[in-house]
């Protein structure tokens, strides 16, 4: 379990790196194209927004990368990894919300680059959060087996 743990933690890592470039291709590309968006979409404005959505999937992944690749012990990575899990996914989930919906008010819907890569953002993000649930859910299960036979004698 614990290289699968491993492995899951590092392809939940890439899918939040991919999910963060995303999001910053889509301000990028609404930049780079003036006549899209309305008059506010410099490149100083959405910056902040940008920020805000991207950094929260930088953070965890780097986490999850530094501590899958430093745990001496498997209990010690799961138990890390429930605490990163925890505190990640709602950041992630609210501030990745939160800057998509910001960035769907300045792109138009008319097939646009910043509309197509928002339109692949919208997966992205739904996969980063997912694969941070999913080794949430990995890492509680392997604790639990792991706390269950450390309880009972007979195993």
């Amino acid at each position: 379990m614990h290289k699968t743990l491993t492995l899951t933690s590092f392809v939940a890592a890439a899918l939040m790196l991919i999910a963060a470039a995303n999001l910053v291709l889509v301000y990028v590309l609404l930049n780079a194209h003036p006549h899209v968006g309305p008059p506010s979409t410099d490149l100083a404005s959405n910056l902040p927004i940008a920020a805000v959505g991207g950094i929260p999937f930088l953070a965890t992944a780097a986490l999850i990368t530094w501590t899958a690749l430093r745990a001496r012990t498997n209990i010690r990575l799961v138990e890390r990894l429930i605490v990163i899990g925890v505190l990640g996914l709602p950041v992630l989930a609210a501030c990745g919300l939160w800057s998509g919906l910001v960035s769907s008010m300045n792109v138009p819907l008319d097939g646009s680059p910043p509309a197509d890569a928002l339109y692949v953002y919208q997966f992205t993000f739904i996969a980063a959060v997912a694969g941070d649930l999913v080794v949430l859910v990995m890492a509680i299960v392997t604790f639990t087996r792991r706390s269950g036979r450390a309880a009972s004698p007979d195993k």
